[in-house]
């Protein structure tokens, strides 16, 4: 994804671009943030900003993933996978402004197979007593499913708590 080696600097300029992008985009939609918007907040050239990302779409799907790392730091094996959904709803409601503002102008697709991502191994471990092929199946059924209902949930659309949210899809699971 990144241009640029893994060099402390190098992180560091990355991290500091999407600290920036993310700063602004509590104030504004991606679609009206530029490059050069960018690079005058974050203080760096626009030939600096290239050498990181190709453009702010990389730069934006950084962020994302970076988020879902970050909420995934808290989620171990022993996790439960109820609690696991849980520690990703919280993660998101405590940003909630920012992941709208992300989500808003991201393609939905692309926000699914990251958040998906977070779940796969977890419910593929679920279903593990089945066939090799069965258990990717379902598990890539349900980390799709799980991964739109945080989606629709962050929008507005389901009336819940994420304590809520969080049981639900684990029955759902457990069925």
């Amino acid at each position: 994804m990144e241009k640029t080696a893994n060099t402390p600097k190098s992180i560091q300029t990355r991290n500091h671009l999407c600290d920036v992008l993310e700063k602004m985009l509590m104030k504004e939609s991606f679609q009206k943030i530029s490059v050069n918007d960018i690079c005058e907040e974050a203080l760096i050239s626009r030939s600096g900003f290239y050498k990181h990302f190709e453009d702010k779409y990389q730069l934006l799907k950084f962020c994302i993933e970076k988020e879902a790392l970050n909420s995934r730091k808290h989620i171990t094996e022993e996790t439960p996978l109820r609690d696991a959904i849980l520690i990703v709803l919280n993660y998101f409601k405590e940003r909630k402004e920012l992941m709208y503002h992300l989500f808003l102008d991201y393609p939905e697709k692309e926000i699914i197979d990251i958040i998906s991502s977070i779940f796969l191994n977890k419910i593929e471990e679920k279903f593990a007593e089945q066939s090799e092929a069965d258990s990717k199946v379902a598990a890539v059924f349900f980390a799709g499913g799980i991964s739109l209902i945080i989606l629709r949930w962050l929008e507005g659309r389901l009336n819940m708590s994420a304590e809520e949210l969080a049981d639900k899809c684990a029955v759902l699971l457990e069925k």
